[in-house]
């Protein structure tokens, strides 16, 4: 929607007509809510590529103080869209659709990337649900010791109540996360 949204405004062609076209668009057309075809969801969600960071203010690359009351440089990703369970008070479901993941080579790639790069120390994970599934957190572990990275980062991710049990602190533990938010 954004692409297609860019492109408009770069032809000219932002008249309401024009809009109209755009799926996953809201706007007002002469005080009326115009609410444009739903946008198709990314499937899979590996198709959208690691972000350029490149082009980041150069505070970007400064160190801050975070969760871990030491000065560290920091980044933020999203490994997953949505999440599995449908809470009436949450709006994740009807925003996102469906739960859809990034592939643990893909989410590696980028906590690579973003070490090796930008010497990030730690990363919040903006996942609605991450601390979801046990194996792909052990899966994701494995890439990142054999890439030389784990224990390199530290992160901060969303869990759940119910889900959080000895094991799974335990493999969020060698994983590196040092808060959970709930």
């Amino acid at each position: 929607t954004m692409l297609e949204l860019m492109k408009a405004f770069r032809s000219n062609k932002t008249k309401k007509s024009g809009l109209k076209k755009i799926n996953g668009l809201v706007f007002s057309d002469k005080n009326k809510l115009v609410i444009t075809k739903p946008r198709e969801l990314i499937m899979p969600l590996d198709k959208i590529p690691i972000i350029d960071r490149s082009f980041f203010s150069k505070r970007f690359k400064n160190k801050c103080i975070l969760e871990t009351r030491n000065a560290v440089r920091m980044a933020n990703i999203l490994t997953s869209r949505g999440c599995p369970y449908h809470c009436r008070f949450c709006s994740t479901s009807l925003f996102w659709k469906k739960y859809r993941m990034h592939s643990v080579k893909r989410v590696a790639d980028e906590i690579e990337y973003l070490y090796r790069n930008y010497k990030v120390e730690f990363i919040s994970i903006w996942d609605d649900l991450f601390l979801v599934n046990k194996e792909r957190l052990k899966e994701l572990a494995n890439d990142l010791k054999k890439r030389g990275v784990l224990e390199k980062i530290k992160f901060n991710a969303m869990a759940r109540a119910n889900l959080v049990d000895d094991e799974l602190c335990r493999i969020a533990n060698e994983l590196g996360v040092i808060l959970f938010n709930f």
